[in-house]
């Protein structure tokens, strides 16, 4: 069983005799069928305003209550940029002015039985005026914080928290 997928059987053939390879994948003994769990691609958004840094709370599983930063999972056949275009807007019904990318962070996101290891391109998005929000579920709540008041401790996810270690280190004055 390939232990991030919880998979128990070839998905080509059927058959239960898999075998761990490479430690990201199986190979099927049957009938010589390799899997590969490669990485996931992900995007986050540093929106930064006269109000300050927006970080967001969890609405949902994973991690649900926890701070976050907007973004989420590419689609197939879309870019890195329209993926964070299309969550951001998904996310607080908003259009980003501008994006700058910032960085790539490795992570790992389990979802319900299966543990998907993502690189997360982060871009800073600057405003002129504090937007208008308008979150949907996926976000419980939303806050404006100061550089030197974000709360480390309180992000879901490792990428976001290093991201931000980076972030705060070349921008904070």
């Amino acid at each position: 069983m390939l232990q991030y997928t919880n998979f128990k059987y070839c998905p080509k053939c059927g058959s239960a005799d898999i075998l761990v390879h490479e430690n990201n994948g199986m190979k099927c003994v049957a009938c010589n069928y390799y899997y590969f769990h490669n990485v996931a691609s992900a995007t986050g958004a540093i929106i930064v305003s006269p109000q300050g840094i927006l970080l967001v709370k969890r609405g949902h599983e994973p991690k649900k209550g926890m701070l976050d930063i907007p973004g989420g999972f590419v689609n197939y056949k879309e870019s890195i940029e329209d993926a964070l275009l299309r969550e951001v807007k998904e996310e607080l019904d908003v259009d980003l002015p501008n994006m700058t990318y910032f960085g790539s962070f490795p992570n790992i996101y389990k979802y319900e039985k299966v543990t998907y290891f993502t690189t997360d391109a982060i871009f800073i998005c600057t405003f002129d005026t504090v937007p208008a929000l308008k979150p949907n579920s996926e976000i419980a709540e939303y806050q404006w914080f100061e550089r030197d008041k974000i709360p480390m401790d309180q992000f879901a996810f490792e990428s976001t928290r290093t991201a931000f270690a980076k972030y705060l280190s070349k921008f904070i004055h």
